[in-house]
C-alpha cells in the first residue's frame, strides 16, 4: 500500500493547493498532512487573503474554512466564482456548519464538495484526490 501512495507522489508533488483557515493549529496540521502526501501547500487565513492567493499563486484546488474573520468562505467563493477563469477551480469547503441548509449555502455559494469538522484526514485527502482527477477528466474533454 505504501508502494501505490509512493508511486503516485510524481503526480501529485505538482498539484498546489491552498488551504483557507483562520485557525492556525489548524492550517498547520492541513498544510504538513497534505505535503506528507505529496502536495505543494500554501495558506490563507480568511477570504480576502484567499482571493489574492488564488490570483497571484493559481492553485490547483483550495480549501476553504466557512467561518473566518474579515472576509468568510462564503463571500470568498461567491467572488472566486465571479471570474470567469475560475469557475472550474475546484472548492473544498470545510465547516462546521453541518445542517442540511448550512451545506446547501456552502454549494450555492461555489464550492464544489464540503467537509464537516472536525475533519478526518484520511477522508481529507480522498476528497481532494477526487475533485482534482474530477478537474483532470474535465480538461481533458475540453477542447482548446
Amino acid at each position: 500500500m505504501t508502494i501505490a501512495a509512493d508511486a503516485q507522489l510524481p503526480d501529485r508533488a505538482q498539484r498546489h493547493v491552498l488551504v483557507v483557515e483562520d485557525n492556525r493549529i489548524t492550517s498547520e496540521m492541513f498544510q504538513e498532512y497534505l505535503g506528507l502526501h505529496g502536495f505543494r501547500v500554501s495558506c490563507a487565513f480568511n477570504g480576502r487573503e484567499a482571493i489574492e492567493a488564488v490570483a497571484r499563486d493559481c492553485p490547483d484546488l483550495v480549501v476553504m474554512d466557512i467561518q473566518m474573520p474579515e472576509m468568510d468562505g462564503f463571500e470568498a467563493m461567491r467572488h472566486l466564482r465571479a471570474n470567469p477563469a475560475l469557475v472550474r477551480l475546484p472548492i473544498l469547503a470545510v465547516t462546521a456548519l453541518a445542517s442540511r441548509s448550512q451545506i446547501h449555502e456552502c454549494l450555492t455559494a461555489g464550492a464544489d464538495d464540503y467537509l464537516s469538522k472536525p475533519v478526518r484526514m484520511k477522508e481529507l485527502i480522498t476528497h481532494i484526490n477526487s475533485l482534482l482527477d474530477a478537474t483532470s477528466g474535465m480538461e481533458s474533454d475540453t477542447p482548446r
